[in-house]
C-alpha cells in the first residue's frame, strides 16, 4: 500500500491505495460524498498526490437528480432533429459542458407532471 494526498480546495487528507488507479477511484468516491445536490450540473476540481510528489487532477461531476414524475408515469428523454439532435447546433437543446468541450445530453421532451 502506497499513501496518498487529497486535495480540495482547504482540505487535505492523507489515505492509503495499494495503486494510482485505486487512489484516483477512492478521491472520486471521497469527493461525491461530500457534494451538495443542486438543481444544475456543478463541477470542481480536486488533487491527488502520489507518494513522488505527482499531482493527478480529477474534475468531479455532480448531476443534478431527475425532476420528480407523476406515480405511475415515466419521463420521456428524446433527442430528435427538430430539437437539435444528432446533426444539429453543437449547443442545441442537451448539449452541456464547460470549457473547450461539452457533451450532449437528451433534453426532456415530455412530462406528465410538466404539462
Amino acid at each position: 500500500m502506497a499513501t496518498y494526498t487529497y486535495c480540495e480546495e482547504n482540505h487535505r487528507e492523507q489515505f492509503s491505495a495499494p495503486s494510482l488507479k485505486a487512489a484516483l477511484r477512492w478521491a472520486q468516491d471521497h469527493a461525491l460524498e461530500g457534494s451538495e445536490p443542486s438543481d444544475r450540473t456543478t463541477w470542481f476540481d480536486v488533487l491527488v498526490q502520489d507518494p513522488d510528489g505527482d499531482n493527478h487532477r480529477l474534475e468531479i461531476t455532480v448531476e443534478p437528480e431527475e425532476p420528480r414524475c407523476l406515480a405511475g408515469e415515466a419521463h420521456d428523454w428524446q433527442q430528435p432533429r427538430w430539437l437539435g439532435g444528432t446533426r444539429g447546433e453543437p449547443r442545441g437543446p442537451g448539449a452541456r459542458g464547460r470549457g473547450p468541450g461539452h457533451r450532449r445530453l437528451p433534453p426532456l421532451r415530455a412530462c406528465p407532471a410538466l404539462g
